[in-house]
């Protein structure tokens, strides 16, 4: 089934009233939309209205919902948001990362965004935001689609099965295999990388959606909560650099979480006692010196929200204290590939000294030593490029050094980027 939906007709949707030129239709193809279920304007992929009986029995699967997808039949290009990524677990344990999808042609895709790794998903129907501000223009006659892995988006901690399944209704490629080492990869701008095995034809129904808003890209300026002004621009490959995400099914934001069951300070809260899984994308590791004596041990992060020490966020409403430790991810790269890296950082009593390094997993090199004061937020900023044979590379935040000497109560750190240099 085809539905064809006439902005003009859509009173009831306002964002997609800034749509409505002259036959301007959108087409969302397949049966329902997620959107019934979840209130948001249209969806990519099957929904969770009806959640099948069945879950994959091999513990690696990548997939691609071909059937129920976005296309453009405009005359203008039209910038798709991705709002949030829903799906029922029939299963908890592995990892799920949703991901969008060009479509080029039959079995043939571009990715163009990959949202935030879940872990801390419960059994039955989730919602949770897709991650980042994250948007793909889709040109007139081009088509997206959504699919996830039950992975990290590089292909890691693959452990089992996650989405529940009926078979029949939709068309699906497929790629993945019995044992955790099978499992696929996506990242931007690239084929989904193939698993073990790979289906081209399987008809199933996964119970998933991302959801999705429209706007036609000469009716405004960019999304809210995009790189700053000067900053790198481009999508950001680390996940949750403003600190504004959480992985706990039971908030919505990591500031609901913080205001729920933070502590209080100044005109804010923080929070630094907590589980690992909260907060997706960053770990920390310890080894600096800290003021007291001994050495800094990793662990939980801190956050806070705007008003904690008196201060507001520089990006969003959280930001981090970074507490003596390395602020750490590893991110999927292409060998050759040339990354502009920014971040906005804060002394807390005075001028901190933060240090970049960045290199091959296990191995980062020193790229920048910065010094911030304590009455502004100062934007760092470099430029790296990936050298041959490297797949994925190190990004490390050192907190080299305070003013008053105490590394554990010092260094604000916010809005950190790292995207394809364009």
């Amino acid at each position: 089934m085809r539905i064809q939906i006439d902005v003009r007709d859509m009173v009831s949707t306002p964002r997609l009233i800034l749509l409505t030129l002259a036959a301007a239709v959108l087409v969302i193809s397949g049966t329902t939309p997620a959107s019934a279920n979840t209130g948001a304007d249209d969806a990519l992929g099957h929904g969770t209205a009806s959640p099948g009986p069945r879950v994959d029995s091999w513990n690696s699967n990548l997939v691609v919902n071909e059937s129920e997808v976005f296309t453009n039949t405009t005359n203008s290009s039209v910038t798709v948001e991705f709002n949030d990524f829903v799906f029922n677990a029939a299963r908890t344990g592995a990892p799920v990362t949703p991901f969008v999808v060009k479509v080029n042609g039959n079995n043939d895709f571009t990715v163009v965004a990959v949202g935030t790794t879940r872990t801390g998903y419960s059994s039955g129907l989730n919602s949770v935001a897709f991650g980042g501000a994250q948007s793909v223009t889709v040109a007139p006659g081009e088509s997206i689609a959504a699919g996830f892995l039950d992975a990290n988006a590089n292909g890691s901690s693959s452990g089992t099965s996650v989405v529940s399944f009926t078979n029949g209704g939709d068309e699906i490629w497929y790629s993945g295999g019995r044992m955790a080492r099978h499992s696929g990869s996506v990242s931007v701008d690239q084929a989904p990388t193939n698993g073990a095995n790979t289906l081209t034809s399987l008809n199933r129904s996964y119970d998933f959606a991302i959801t999705i808003s429209s706007a036609n890209s000469a009716e405004g300026g960019p999304a809210e909560g995009g790189p700053p002004e000067g900053g790198p621009t481009g999508q950001n490959l680390l996940v949750n650099g403003s600190f504004e995400e959480t992985s706990n099914p039971n908030y919505a934001t990591a500031e609901d979480l913080i205001n729920a069951i933070g502590n209080n300070n100044t005109n804010g809260k923080f929070i630094d006692r907590h589980p690992d899984t909260d907060f997706p994308g960053w770990f920390t590791t310890g080894g600096n010196a800290l003021q007291q004596g001994g050495l800094s041990q990793g662990g939980t992060l801190e956050l806070g929200t705007s008003g904690f020490l008196g201060i507001e966020a520089s990006d969003g409403n959280v930001f981090a204290e970074m507490d003596g430790n390395n602020h750490v991810q590893v991110v999927s790269v292409v060998p050759g590939q040339t990354l502009e890296w920014s971040l906005d950082h804060r002394g807390r009593n005075g001028v901190d000294t933060i240090a970049v390094f960045i290199g091959p997993e296990g191995s980062p090199t020193l790229q920048l030593t910065g010094d911030s004061p304590s009455g502004e937020w100062t934007t760092h900023t470099g430029q790296y490029t990936v050298p041959s044979g490297v797949m994925s590379i190190e990004f490390l935040l050192n907190p080299a050094a305070a003013s008053d000497g105490d590394t554990d109560s010092s260094h604000l750190l916010d809005n950190v980027r790292l995207v394809e240099a364009g």
